[in-house]
């Protein structure tokens, strides 16, 4: 059973498209500076520093543009577990499934997170990475073996009634067996929702 997750806001797109075009914007000013011969190292420098922040705006437009364009993300329910954009969690690997929120450094709103807390012999995503090593086993150690599953406003449902589901679920493996049938939906709608 798969839960449809929101596609980004063309906001994202159009906020980083207008930082590379400003960049551009002062790189091509300081390039006719130094042209002139009004210019001297520092606007080397700054021009420099422009094109590298112009490319990462570039390349943060043509992200949030795929994402937007790109195939739907979901959240994949089945009988074996859950699968997110981000990576996937074996339900026997799971010791419960919370909504946790925090404030962000520097945020005005709160983050409501649906999170997944996995026994400490599983194979966390970070443990498998072979990139990380040590890093991601300390990130792990810090987590106490928790992870982001999904955020609540990424999904394109009530999400009270996804982790209510979710915990149904992950309580009773005689319901993940009706996944597969033609009830799995109503798994979900059949679930409390915030009001």
């Amino acid at each position: 059973m798969a839960i449809p997750m929101r596609r980004p806001a063309i906001w994202l797109e159009v906020a980083m498209a207008t930082l590379a075009a400003g960049c551009a914007w002062a790189m091509e000013y300081g390039v006719l500076r130094l042209l002139r011969g009004d210019g001297d190292g520092k606007a080397v420098l700054g021009i420099v520093i422009l094109a590298a922040l112009g490319a990462l705006f570039t390349a943060a437009t043509v992200g949030a543009h795929r994402l937007r364009q790109g195939p739907a993300r979901e959240l994949t329910v089945t009988a074996e577990g859950i699968t997110t954009p981000t990576g996937g969690y074996a339900w026997d690997d799971i010791v419960a499934i919370r909504a946790s929120s925090y404030l962000p450094q520097g945020g005005l709103r709160k983050r409501n997170l649906i999170v997944v807390e996995l026994h400490t012999d599983a194979r966390t995503p970070l443990q498998q990475d072979a990139n990380l090593g040590r890093i991601g086993r300390a990130i792990d150690r810090a987590t106490h073996h928790s992870f982001r599953l999904v955020a609540a406003e990424d999904l394109d449902v009530d999400p009270w009634k996804v982790i209510r589901a979710l915990q149904a679920l992950a309580a009773d493996p005689a319901l993940r067996a009706r996944l597969a049938g033609p009830d799995g939906p109503a798994l979900i709608q059949s679930q409390p929702g915030m009001g």
